[in-house]
């Protein structure tokens, strides 16, 4: 009887383990905020220093989507700068870190490793 139960229960947890609760939507977005600001810091930082402010209005006049958001367009050596050569090294430097990030994970469960 008890061993039933047991599997019940893990049936239920199994079910229910890819819902995203309020606590882990609220981290999600903590986490993206985050990257973002971390992006936005790090594509203003360098030789030539710029404001977070400007920096947000070149990639958000640049993107599409996010025009709405740039409250002035910024024009001249600071706009090229961001867009041409700090922003595309910080994305891809996102995007290696979040290969690597992935591939750690895909080998500790691989290896079933109990940390993981």
């Amino acid at each position: 009887m008890l061993r039933n139960s047991v599997k019940h229960t893990n049936h239920i947890e199994n079910n229910n383990r890819w819902l995203i609760t309020g606590k882990l939507a609220r981290n999600i977005l903590a986490f993206i905020l985050l990257l973002i600001a971390s992006i936005v810091a790090a594509t203003g930082l360098g030789a030539v220093n710029i404001s977070p402010s400007a920096v947000w209005n070149v990639i958000a006049s640049h993107i599409p989507g996010l025009k709405m958001f740039a409250s002035n367009t910024i024009t001249g050596p600071d706009s090229d700068i961001i867009w041409e050569i700090r922003f595309p090294r910080v994305l891809l430097g996102a995007l290696v870190g979040m290969c690597l990030a992935m591939a750690g994970t895909a080998l500790q469960g691989l290896l079933l490793n109990p940390l993981a």
